[in-house]
């Protein structure tokens, strides 16, 4: 049996470490345990799913950048993470000013210029097609043309409708992975425990006898488990060929990464979305009162350190936290809870004690002087 308990132990450190997702940033992994839309969410620069077949999961980032009629900067705005991920070198540039946007190790350049980090908010095809939509336009088009692109990320209702349709699609896929998981479980624990010493001579031969027969059976659930991906990723993704091979390719060649494929088909679900957007699709009972006064919160009381930006970059991340805090606000309305209303999310906080007579609005932190500003430079408002 010694021969097995390798290719077992190989098996499950391939499953294990499938999916592991590490970055130098910070992002927003929502991630649920089974077939309903109640997903968790969790800030971090590294994310494990949990080794489940019916567990989903997917990432979300904030856009790392402001749009406006006049130009773009790397100072975010509307941004749902905390700490918001601003920019070592804040950049600012009218649309007539880029002539080259290209990807580089992971980061948008433009001009040449390191601008911001590529994220499945915006990549760099992406800004390089906005670019050319808006450049001949003039401002109230631009205007426009910027509020359909930021409306595409607000989208909660087609969100939330395609995620239990893949969802419900793919509970037959779920299904034959747990089968496949409790067949290699079973197996691995009667290894581990010398399931041969425990049990009479004759069944263990028979077992050892039975154990191709048991891998033919695999095998044949997981080219079922294959082709099922193939059917549902084509339906939902048609025009994604390319992926769709690598990931089937994968799959063939390492069995143990076949074990999770749903999450293939729920992870570009969510690309380009708001994070908040995300969570009142994903995850409304959880993610979504902290996300919603995050976002609400850094629109109304920006982060703009007048010392550390360049002259015009304020006007735009204005501009931009109007346009996000409209497209908010409607979706937090269209959520019908009173937990979500903006009024409840950024209402005052009780009194820490009684000396405290004043709060940062934006990172909440109480006071004893209300003729202040906390460490971010937000004037002080008072309590009750």
């Amino acid at each position: 049996m010694s021969e097995w308990f390798s290719l077992f132990l190989v098996f499950w450190a391939l499953y294990l470490i499938d999916g592991l997702r590490v970055g130098r940033r910070e992002r927003l992994h929502f991630q649920a345990f089974g077939g309903r839309l109640r997903a968790r969410v969790t800030p971090a620069t590294w994310h494990l799913p949990v080794p489940l077949p019916g567990a989903w999961n997917f990432t979300v980032d904030d856009l790392p950048l402001s749009l406006s009629p006049e130009g773009l900067t790397n100072w975010p705005a509307g941004s749902a993470s905390r700490p918001v991920p601003t920019p070592l070198t804040p950049i600012r540039l009218a649309w007539e000013e880029i002539s080259e946007v290209r990807r580089q190790r992971g980061w948008i350049l433009v001009n040449g210029r390191r601008f911001c980090p590529v994220t499945s908010a915006l990549d760099a095809d992406g800004l390089q097609a906005l670019v050319k939509q808006l450049v001949p336009l003039d401002s109230p088009s631009r205007a426009a043309a910027l509020d359909d692109w930021e409306r595409t990320r607000w989208q909660v209702t087609r969100l939330t409708r395609r995620l239990r349709l893949a969802l419900g699609r793919s509970r037959l896929l779920a299904t034959l992975n747990t089968l496949q998981t409790l067949l290699m479980v079973a197996l691995t624990v009667y290894l581990l425990a010398d399931g041969s010493a425990r049990v009479s001579s004759k069944v263990s031969e028979r077992i050892a006898r039975a154990m191709p027969w048991w891998a033919a059976y695999y095998g044949v659930l997981h080219l079922v488990v294959i082709f099922e991906f193939r059917r549902l990723h084509k339906a939902l993704f048609p025009a994604a060929k390319e992926e769709r091979g690598n990931i089937i390719m994968t799959a063939l060649l390492v069995p143990a990464q076949a074990l999770r494929l749903r999450q293939h088909l729920l992870r570009p679900l969510a690309a380009g979305v708001h994070p908040l957007a995300a969570a009142l699709a994903a995850g409304r009972t959880g993610a979504a009162p902290g996300l919603a006064a995050n976002t609400l919160r850094d629109i109304d009381w920006p982060f703009l350190p007048a010392d550390q930006l360049p002259a015009g970059t304020e006007p735009i991340v204005l501009n931009a936290g109007l346009r996000i805090r409209k497209l908010a606000t409607s979706a937090l309305a269209a959520a019908n809870a009173p937990a979500l209303s903006p009024e409840t999310l950024l209402a005052a906080p009780n009194a820490d004690g009684p000396s405290a007579c004043a709060y940062c609005p934006r990172c909440g932190d109480q006071f004893i002087r209300t003729d202040s500003k906390c460490r971010l430079g937000v004037p002080l408002k008072p309590l009750g």
